[in-house]
Order: structure tokens, then C-alpha cells, then sequence
């Protein structure tokens, strides 16, 4: 994977946790893709959750495809702002 897309992946990530900061769901989450028991689940600390939760996210992201991936943005209503060359500011203009 290019480094410029794992970077837009773990934007997409960072954006979705700050968005929905419960941990208790990510842990129900971890249960329902068969990860963990409930049990093992409910032994996990605050920030194991967090990580393994971050790291799920990442990874499911990274095995989309392009259009599976512009898709999860939409769903998940993240926009990116991209800062283009004037000049090619300019060419889009003109088209």
C-alpha cells in the first residue's frame, strides 16, 4: 500500500473514533466479528479496545478497493480538503 493512502486511511480511522468516541460499542463490535469473546472483551482495558479497534478499522480499510473505500467516506461523511497547484487550479477553471 502507498503511504499516501495508508495516511487518508488512518485520517478516515482517526475522523471515525473522534466522531464516535464509544468504547463500549467498539468492544460490542470486537465481539460481533468474532474476535473476542464477551468475556475476553470485557477483560480488555480502555485503551487495548482502542487499539485493537483502530487496528480493525485500518485494516478493513486497506483491503477495499477504490471505489469500496470513496464509499466508506461517503457513509461515514469524511471529506478531505486537497490543496491543488494554482496552475492546475486554473486548468480546471478553464475546462
Amino acid at each position: 500500500m502507498q503511504n499516501a493512502e495508508l495516511n487518508m486511511i488512518q485520517a478516515m480511522v482517526q475522523q471515525i473514533m473522534i466522531r464516535d468516541p464509544d468504547v463500549e460499542e467498539w468492544r460490542r463490535h470486537l465481539v460481533r466479528q468474532q474476535l473476542f469473546t464477551g468475556q475476553e472483551a470485557r477483560e480488555l482495558n480502555e485503551r487495548e479496545v482502542t487499539l485493537l479497534y483502530r487496528t480493525l478499522l485500518t485494516y478493513k480499510f486497506q483491503r477495499m478497493n477504490p471505489k469500496a473505500l470513496t464509499e466508506a467516506c461517503e457513509r461515514y461523511q469524511i471529506y478531505y480538503m486537497i490543496d491543488l497547484d494554482d496552475s492546475i487550479r486554473a486548468a480546471a477553471v478553464g475546462y
